[in-house]
């Protein structure tokens, strides 16, 4: 759900559009890594490491949910 902070933007419209333009910058290379803190440019390798770990956790979750959800629409 939305947040009523006025800091926040997640789910907004300008959130989604700066979360696609880091995944096309990312795409052609740019060492762009996420923390709770939000983006930066990096040449880090650690930071970079880190933000791989972080994203293959992500896909891991990603695919626990689809898991579930293909397991519930074969059941149902």
């Amino acid at each position: 759900f939305p947040s009523h902070d006025k800091k926040d933007i997640r789910g907004t419209r300008t959130n989604i559009t700066i979360r696609k333009a880091i995944a096309e910058l990312r795409a052609i290379g740019y060492p762009i890594v996420s923390s709770p803190y939000g983006f930066k440019f990096t040449n880090d390798p650690d930071e970079i490491n880190q933000c791989i770990v972080n994203l293959q956790q992500r896909i891991i979750g990603i695919q626990r949910a689809i898991k579930s959800l293909e397991e519930w629409k074969h059941d149902a």
